[in-house]
């Protein structure tokens, strides 16, 4: 917008004879034209090299400071008169006034200053006439006790008007505001008058041919020696494209604030340089805090993170930025206001500096609780046996392959036991289905109960089941644990609707490195001693025969 306007206006900038200049918010000049070096006597890079305030009369250099404080908050459309000196080094008087110029966010991106020098010349009708309509800025008295009004020509077309259409009464200017606007502009010109204060208002203009512009009034009241309103003056300026930029922005936002409570999706900017984070308002309805009670930084971020997975966070969010890898992840968070555990999925990219440092980052993050639930449920749904909630065939031989390689890696026992129900068919033939599955379901519970939570129980189909027993304290452990899981089967199971019912179980273990060395031997020889168990009348555990070979095959790859 900045190096637009300047391309547009170069002409009027250079040839203007006033002084002008365009200055940034500290007040330092940007650019400036030829009039100004005339003024000032120094050249267009000398005065771009110099601070501004270098060149003010000491005496006035309060009165500057004054005047750019009140630029920075806010307060436009200020002027102010000083003495500067010259290069040559006489004393100049200087008027300067300033106007902020907006970009499309309505933001001030950098302010014009107008440079008189009321030593000795004045502003030229000509040079005032171009500024104004560089700007789309017109000027307006009002005689109070008249009720008479008196426009510049840019004022006049802002109306929408031509010259000698436009009557010097109050009341024509007060028809042609928007009605919905127009009690508002009354009463900000009421409470000028009688408190004193700056006209400073924006309404609604409707032209002759029913289009409607944006004009921004301002304007100071001068009194007489009784303290009398006498009369108004100040200017008008068309802010049409602002405003309705801004009204775009306002709708696109309103839009993107929808759709972010729609998909629980939240956007976050994080300014590397000054640790400074902002948040959506989803986002804070995602971690369910509001924005007066968050310290916009990332440190308060990371404390809404669950303690176990910030490390996790920390540490891919900063692999990102060293660039390794995309920030892409997903991890618990902790709800300020009801304690709930939530999953969010975040998402980034870095914008960097020409060294290549991150100097901000701007993400998304998304609830994806539902999803990441029904995905475990599925996962839960696909290791665990629908009936007795154990795990399943499928998910018991992944297990035990891993737990086989660990054991072999970190020289740990292992104990593979094959589980057979005694008896199950008779009820099952008896009762019906209904039952046996209640059955089951009662096995199972007795099952757990005989085995550690660090042992893994799995029902392989029908009425078989298996377990795996890690560092069971050697064969003792092992035994031990069979004698308890055979003697639990001498009581009677009670099962809903009065049925009381007795099975036994059949136990076959194989152990690891005694027995076997493979997964594949390990199920053998268990299944081997499971029939043996089974054959001598059931209710009863056996152990597979000790393999002395399998220990000296251990032995001998572990040497190698």
């Amino acid at each position: 917008m900045c190096e637009q306007r300047l391309f547009n206006y170069r002409n009027l900038f250079e040839n203007a004879q006033v002084g002008l200049a365009i200055v940034d918010h500290d007040g330092k000049w940007i650019e400036v034209n030829t009039q100004l070096c005339a003024i000032t006597g120094y050249s267009r890079d000398e005065l771009l090299s110099l601070n501004p305030r270098t060149l003010t009369h000491p005496e006035d250099r309060e009165v500057d400071e004054l005047f750019l404080h009140g630029l920075q908050s806010g307060v436009d459309g200020r002027e102010v008169q000083k003495r500067c000196v010259h290069k040559r080094g006489h004393t100049i008087w200087l008027k300067i006034s300033a106007t902020p110029i907006y970009d499309s966010a309505e933001q001030v991106e950098f302010f014009l200053f107008t440079v008189n020098d009321i030593s000795g010349l004045a502003l030229t009708q000509e040079t005032l006439h171009s500024a104004l309509k560089a700007t789309k800025t017109g000027i307006w008295e009002w005689d109070i006790q008249n009720n008479a009004v008196s426009w510049s020509d840019e004022s006049v077309k802002l109306w929408g008007m031509n010259e000698g259409e436009f009557s010097n009464q109050l009341e024509q200017v007060r028809s042609s505001i928007h009605p919905d606007d127009v009690v508002r502009w009354e009463n900000d010109v009421e409470n000028c008058l009688q408190t004193g204060a700056s006209h400073n208002t924006e309404f609604r203009l409707i032209h002759p041919d029913k289009s409607i512009h944006w004009i921004h009034a301002k304007g100071e009241v001068e009194h007489d020696s009784q303290g009398t309103p006498i009369s108004m003056r100040g200017t008008v300026t068309d802010v049409t494209e602002r405003v309705e930029t801004k009204q775009r922005l306002a709708k696109i936002e309103r839009h993107l604030r929808l759709a972010q409570q729609i998909a629980h999706v939240g956007s976050w900017v994080f300014n590397v340089q000054n640790d400074e984070l902002y948040w959506s308002d989803e986002i804070y309805r995602i971690f369910g805090i509001t924005p007066d009670t968050f310290d916009t930084n990332m440190t308060a971020f990371m404390n809404t993170v669950h303690p176990e997975d910030r490390d996790y966070v920390e540490n891919e969010y900063q692999a990102s930025v060293a660039g390794s890898r995309d920030y892409n992840i997903e991890h618990r968070i902790i709800k300020k206001d009801t304690g709930e555990v939530r999953w969010v999925q975040e998402r980034c990219t870095h914008e960097r500096d020409e060294k290549g440092e991150v100097i901000r980052s701007d993400g998304v993050v998304q609830d994806i609780t539902d999803k990441k639930l029904a995905e475990m449920e599925i996962q839960r749904l696909a290791m665990t046996d629908h009936l007795t909630g154990l795990a399943n065939r499928r998910h018991f031989f992944r297990v035990f392959s891993q737990l086989l390689k660990l054991a072999n890696r970190e020289k740990m026992a292992l104990s593979l036991m094959l589980l057979d129900l005694d008896g199950f068919k008779a009820v099952n033939d008896e009762y019906g289905h209904p039952i046996g599955d209640a059955l089951l379901k009662a096995v199972s519970s007795r099952l757990k109960n005989c085995l550690r939570e660090t042992d893994l129980l799995a029902r392989l189909g029908g009425d078989e089941f298996a377990a795996l027993l890690v560092n069971p304290e050697m064969a003792e452990g092992t035994q031990r644990t069979a004698e308890r899981l055979v003697r639990s089967f001498t009581s009677r199971f009670e099962l809903e609707g009065g049925t009381n019912v007795r099975v036994g179980i059949s136990v076959g273990i194989a152990s690891y490195p005694d027995q076997a060395l493979t997964e594949e031997d390990l199920i053998k020889k268990a299944d081997a001693a499971l029939y043996k168990a089974k054959k001598s009348g059931g209710n009863t555990y056996q152990l597979a025969e000790y393999n002395p070979e399998s220990i000296t095959q251990r032995e001998s790859s572990e040497a190698d």
